[in-house]
Formats: structure tokens, C-alpha cells, sequence
């Protein structure tokens, strides 16, 4: 009993050390005329990290989305396209040795782009 205990305080703690409280923001309307729907989307994502990992700052890894979408409804059919553009930094270190100044990690700038058709239709 007293062995779980310590297990969990001290994963608790290693979490603590390596982890901030982080607020994601994310905010998006939707307009509606008749069969048409447009909407348009914003996320905001910072890094919990709350140290440098692979030459990366927590501003370097934070994530902004954008997203938009159309789509076409009424009493009997849908049909929806969505699009997202996700823009973060990321780093890849193959190996490490005890100084960080003797390895090298790949910078990554990473841009995606995602696209989504939605067919349906109601019964």
C-alpha cells in the first residue's frame, strides 16, 4: 500500500515538473441563408511543456488552426466540405548524449492541410 503511494506521488511529481496548465482557445461561427452554410474556425493551442525539449521553446511548439466550411442542406440531403490549415514546429532528434551541445535535432516546420466531403442524406 505504501509502495503505490509513493509510486503515485512521485509520477505525480515527475508530471508536475514537465507540464504546465495550458488554456485552448478556439472560437468559429456559422452562417446560415436557407440551403447554404458557411462557417470559419480559429484554435489557438499552446505548448504544456515547461522546458526547452530538442531546441524547441514552449512559443515555438504552439499550434494555431484555421478552419472554414460550406455546405448545403434541406429536408432530405446534406452535403459539406471542410477545410483545416494546422501550422506547428516540431523537432526530431534521433539519439542524445549527456551535453546537448554534441547532437543535433531537426527543426520542423509543419504545415497540414486537410480537406473533407460529407455526403448524407436523412431517413
Amino acid at each position: 500500500a505504501q509502495g503505490n503511494q509513493d509510486f503515485r506521488d512521485d509520477v505525480r511529481q515527475a508530471v508536475q515538473n514537465t507540464y504546465n496548465n495550458v488554456i485552448n482557445l478556439r472560437a468559429g461561427a456559422e452562417i446560415r441563408a436557407g440551403l447554404l452554410r458557411v462557417r470559419g474556425g480559429i484554435a489557438y493551442l499552446p505548448s504544456a511543456y515547461k522546458f526547452n525539449l530538442d531546441g524547441l521553446t514552449a512559443q515555438d511548439r504552439q499550434k494555431l488552426v484555421f478552419s472554414g466550411g460550406l455546405g448545403v442542406r434541406n429536408e432530405r440531403f446534406f452535403a459539406d466540405l471542410a477545410g483545416s490549415f494546422f501550422s506547428f514546429r516540431s523537432a526530431y532528434t534521433p539519439y542524445t548524449l549527456p551535453n546537448p551541445a554534441y547532437f543535433p535535432s531537426a527543426l520542423i516546420d509543419n504545415r497540414r492541410t486537410n480537406l473533407t466531403l460529407t455526403l448524407g442524406t436523412f431517413f
